[in-house]
């Protein structure tokens, strides 16, 4: 028997996206359930959820079966959120997809943050580049 649960293995939302492919090129990911539903509430259905504050070697290979033209981390807006955020955002750069850090006010998440503070954070998204195998974030730390 595998080690792990299955929720290791699974990303909310990710079998609608994936039989819809024509209809979104962006994909958001987000940390748990209820952030993806309410994502999709206010019409940002190409939102995922990684069902944990990690993507795990799975769930990442899920995410480029998807060929997403871009993926935006919106995590908590707590240290977990965040240094899951740069994890992952460095894996997914690594695997060469085009990746971007939207920050949320501190102890807020997309669930509880109001629909201003989303907005803004996925505006003012900030992009992670890879160079020669070495990860830069420009302005993820301020």
């Amino acid at each position: 028997m595998p080690k792990g649960s299955q929720a290791e293995r699974a990303l909310f939302g990710y079998d609608c996206l994936a039989n819809d492919r024509e209809r979104w090129t962006d994909l958001i990911l987000t940390e748990g359930v209820f952030d993806a539903m309410v994502m999709w509430q206010r019409g940002c259905w190409a939102t995922i959820a990684t069902l944990g504050a990690h993507l795990t070697e799975i769930q990442r290979a899920l995410v480029k079966r998807l060929r997403p033209t871009s993926v935006v981390l919106l995590r908590d807006g707590d240290d977990a959120g965040r240094e899951g955020a740069i994890k992952d955002a460095r894996e997914l750069a690594c695997d060469l997809l085009p990746v971007s850090i939207a920050l949320l006010p501190d102890g807020t998440d997309p669930a509880s943050a109001s629909r201003q503070d989303i907005e803004r954070a996925l505006q003012e998204a900030r992009p992670v580049d890879t160079e020669y195998g070495v990860e830069t974030m420009r302005e993820v730390h301020k």
